[in-house]
């Protein structure tokens, strides 16, 4: 808009017999500039979190291509070209989005986050509520198009999944298939491995990366499956 009417102004002047509408271009670009600043003072104006992936921004700038140069010159073949390309866009905003897993064993620095997907809605169970934890649920609702999210704190138990903290407590003799260790709990692996026989144990971002690397080892040397969040990224509990 700026930019239209400075380069407006500038072939006014080649014209004097233009030069009255000179102050009808200085009066749309004053209130353009009041409408801007109005505007800026309402911050939920603004859309955000819009769930776009990198196809889908692809796709956008090709229909705003499209549709400027069938503003220059339309012409049949670049009206159906932006048809076609405005009705793939469109389609692919509905289609082909990945499918949230049960939930997800999350990455994140010094604490802990799990995932899971209830009725479009995304349940963040949480260490500590800190701003990374939130921004972190955000983009998972973002990326898997969820309507809203639900924070709730942490259990030591959801489903087949445990959590051993710094406590290093749990309930020996009851069988999980995973088990997540966080906050680096002082324990004796192979006791927990012969107790709870897991198939999976998961170590997240809240952990000494010392203790992760002698997990690994442990896990190799009893031929249990190991996943460390800070080399492998977040875990889905499928």
């Amino acid at each position: 808009m700026v930019i239209g009417v400075g380069i407006g102004c500038l072939v006014i002047s080649l014209f004097p017999a233009l030069y009255f509408l000179l102050p009808i271009a200085d009066w749309v670009l004053r209130s353009y500039l009041h409408l801007v600043a109005w505007i800026a003072q309402w911050e939920h104006f603004f859309l955000t979190e819009i769930p776009f992936r990198s196809l889908d921004a692809v796709l956008l700038g090709l229909v705003v291509l499209a549709l400027f140069y069938f503003a220059q010159k339309p012409t049949k073949y670049k009206a159906i070209t932006l048809g076609v390309l405005s009705l793939v866009f469109h389609l692919f905003l509905f289609i082909e989005y990945p499918k949230l897993p049960r939930g997800y064993v999350a990455h994140t620095y010094q604490n802990t986050l799990i995932v899971t997907n209830s009725e479009a809605v995304l349940r963040a169970y949480h260490g500590t509520k800190t701003k990374g934890i939130i921004e972190l649920a955000q983009k998972f609702k973002q990326k898997y198009r969820l309507d809203s999210i639900a924070y709730q704190p942490l259990k030591q138990g959801y489903k087949n999944v445990l959590f051993v903290d710094s406590l290093g407590i749990y309930t020996k003799g009851g069988q999980q298939s995973v088990v997540v260790l966080r906050q680096s709990p002082k324990i004796h692996l192979d006791d927990l491995i012969d107790s709870l026989q897991p198939s999976m144990i998961v170590a997240d971002g809240s952990n000494y990366p010392s203790f992760i690397k002698r997990w690994e080892k442990t896990c190799a040397m009893r031929n249990i499956a190991f996943h460390a969040t800070i080399q492998q990224g977040a875990y889905p509990l499928n």
